[in-house]
């Protein structure tokens, strides 16, 4: 009898085992999904601050141009300044979305760990 209850417990620990051992390769999967999830995020992060950075050059080199012809220098400026615009609303964009990720896939290493 006692020889049954821990063939008994010997299975029961291995169910429990593989069990543990199919959640841990879910969340394995999951953080790996995460991860690239969060890559991508730090990609488009990054493209966003280069054309921010762009568009601050542009910026740059149209105020380095104010001997031009007024009517030419208000004109690019403006076109600089909406690029800036542009830049700035993506980035913020951009940047939510990986602080969002970021938030997520920490809180998913949290909950696998």
């Amino acid at each position: 009898a006692e020889k049954g209850r821990w063939e008994v417990r010997a299975l029961v620990a291995d169910e429990e085992a593989s069990a543990l051992r199919e959640r841990a390769s879910t969340l394995s999967a999951e953080r790996d999904a995460l991860t690239a999830s969060l890559d991508e995020a730090q990609l488009l992060l990054a493209a966003a601050q280069q054309q921010h950075v762009k568009a601050q050059q542009q910026l740059a080199e149209a105020s380095s141009a104010r001997d031009a012809d007024r009517d030419s220098l208000t004109a690019a400026l403006a076109e600089v300044q909406q690029q800036l615009v542009e830049a700035r609303g993506a980035w913020d964009v951009e940047r939510g979305a990986a602080q969002q990720l970021l938030a997520e896939a920490e809180q998913q290493r949290a909950e696998a760990e």
